[in-house]
């Protein structure tokens, strides 16, 4: 239990011992108060002429009226209290409710973000799919036709070169050995005619190509290996094309 204090306070002239729980400061606060209201109630001439008993009674009820409105305005800041207490309450609860709100607008956020994404990368795959099956098919067009002319001019050649061979069997047989080294020089400037014919053609249907598709390097390095090995087919063919033709001239000089 808390200890009583004292305290001698001067109140209406007179010295008096004040005991109580509260400290010392408090119970001379409490004195300078009530002289400050006789010392109020002292200036006014109505209050100075009445009797001792009728000026503590004011006293009395003056004090007890600032102790009730006290109370009031407490009691009414209490309510007030109260009241934003409660109105914390719902902002907060508000808060949290928004808080929540704002959390489900960003996960539905990120699942659409992630739905989007996801198409966007099926479209992408689903455009490269088929920009390599169109690149496949041109490339596949282009061998096709570099393959059926070659074809077309080894044919000619052959054709030609059967008919000349033909035409020109008696000075052959005369002029053998020199006929068939002119022959085998015309036969390599033909062929490297062709070669380099078609390698302009195959060069200006590459560029085209190209130019059309916008193909990108990788793609371009295989088209060129590819082409190495065509060239290389070509070359093989060539030379079988040179075998038979030796037969050919063979026979034909041995009377066969």
């Amino acid at each position: 239990m808390a200890s009583k204090n004292i305290a001698e306070v001067v109140i209406a002239g007179r010295v008096l011992k004040i005991t109580g729980y509260e400290s010392t400061e408090y119970l001379h606060q409490v004195a300078t108060y009530i002289n400050d209201k006789i010392g109020e109630f002292e200036q006014l001439e109505g209050y100075r002429r009445q009797s001792s008993d009728q000026k503590q009674i004011m006293i009395y009820m003056n004090l007890a009226d600032d102790f009730f409105k006290a109370r009031r305005q407490a009691d009414q800041q209490k309510i007030e209290l109260e009241k934003k207490e409660k109105e914390m309450y719902s902002l907060k609860h508000d808060l949290v409710e928004s808080q929540m709100a704002h959390e489900n607008l960003e996960q539905s956020s990120k699942e659409e973000r992630e739905r989007l994404e996801q198409e966007a990368k099926d479209k992408l795959e689903s455009v490269k799919k088929g920009y390599k099956e169109k690149l496949e098919q041109q490339e596949q067009a282009i061998r096709d036709q570099l393959a059926q002319e070659y074809q077309e001019k080894l044919a000619a050649a052959e054709q030609e070169f059967c008919t000349q061979a033909e035409k020109t069997e008696q000075e052959f047989r005369a002029q053998a050995e020199k006929t068939e080294q002119e022959f085998r020089a015309q036969a390599e400037k033909a062929e490297q005619e062709i070669r380099e014919s078609l390698a302009q053609e195959y060069q200006e249907k590459l560029a085209a190509a190209e130019e059309n598709k916008g193909a990108s390097y990788r793609e371009a390095e295989g088209l060129r290996a590819q082409i190495r090995e065509l060239r290389h087919e070509i070359m093989k063919m060539e030379a079988e094309a040179k075998n038979r033709g030796s037969k050919g001239y063979g026979n034909r000089y041995n009377g066969n």
